[in-house]
């Protein structure tokens, strides 16, 4: 809502950008750095524990606030470094 009209009219394509970025860093910061992993323990912790609390004990953080400070941090990082990580994930 603070943002200028110029941006406001990229938000949905914003907003699904940082999400595949998020899901880049989730799977990057878990114990296998494996896609297939986040498939197969992510969701269904998911449905057990319920998101909030699955998203930090799947990348070993205290809570969803430390992962968006995290993630924050990773976002402002130069786009070659961000991709480097995408292309390292296991499958």
């Amino acid at each position: 809502d603070t943002v200028s009209d110029d941006v406001k009219r990229y938000h949905l394509e914003l907003a699904y950008d940082s999400g595949a970025w998020a899901t880049v860093f989730l799977i990057d910061r878990s114990p296998t750095r494996s896609v297939s992993a986040m498939r197969d323990e992510f969701y269904p912790l998911i449905k057990a524990i319920g998101w909030e609390a699955a998203l930090a004990q799947y990348v070993d953080m205290k809570d969803t606030p430390e992962f968006y400070d995290v993630f924050e941090d990773f976002m402002a990082r130069p786009l070659d470094e961000q991709v480097a990580v995408l292309k390292s994930l296991q499958p």
